[in-house]
């Protein structure tokens, strides 16, 4: 289980702390960058930060 700071439309946060699923189910907005780097030497090894 994730827990993540929920925002408003503006990037406030808003104090609630949900779980990232749940979050996602009910459309929810939230700070969250992913990364992913592809090495086009080897088309399988993608790597998430």
């Amino acid at each position: 289980m994730k827990l993540i700071d929920i925002v408003d439309e503006e990037r406030n946060f808003t104090g609630e702390v949900m779980d990232k699923d749940e979050t996602h189910d009910k459309n929810l907005l939230h700070n969250e960058v992913a990364v992913f780097i592809i090495n086009d030497k080897d088309p399988w090894a993608i790597y998430c930060f």
